[in-house]
């Protein structure tokens, strides 16, 4: 007698979750997928409701292919745990699948000149 198991995915509203990518003073962060994208979705605690409204009404002014890109936003959004749902607010945000350039120089302990000019070359570009 063989038993069936089925694997729970965690969801935030039609979003999959693959894992948690990071964690703050105020939201985690977790890569999602839907429809084979995959996104950055920023989770605000509760205590921190405030600095997803302020977080996403100055992000919608920012767009430049240099700065991370903000898909929407959720208010109310279910986030849905093997054993629990909760309601949240969710900031939908392109995902960089290379990750933060801190943890790039972080990594090389260092960039050598031509590498940092690039970088910074591109930040202030986003500027």
């Amino acid at each position: 007698f063989k038993k069936e198991m089925t694997e729970f995915q965690e969801k935030i509203d039609e979003f999959t979750i693959i894992r948690k990518i990071g964690s703050g003073f105020s939201a985690d962060v977790y890569l999602a997928e839907l429809n084979e994208t995959r996104y950055a979705l920023k989770v605000f605690k509760t205590e921190a409701i405030e600095f997803a409204e302020i977080e996403y009404k100055n992000a919608r002014k920012l767009y430049h292919e240099n700065i991370i890109g903000y898909e929407g936003y959720r208010r109310k959004a279910k986030h849905i745990t093997a054993g629990n749902e909760e309601i949240c607010n969710v900031l939908i945000m392109e995902y960089a699948a290379k990750g933060e350039i801190y943890d790039l120089v972080e990594t090389c302990k260092g960039l050598n000149e031509q590498i940092a000019r690039t970088y910074f070359h591109m930040l202030m570009e986003g500027l």
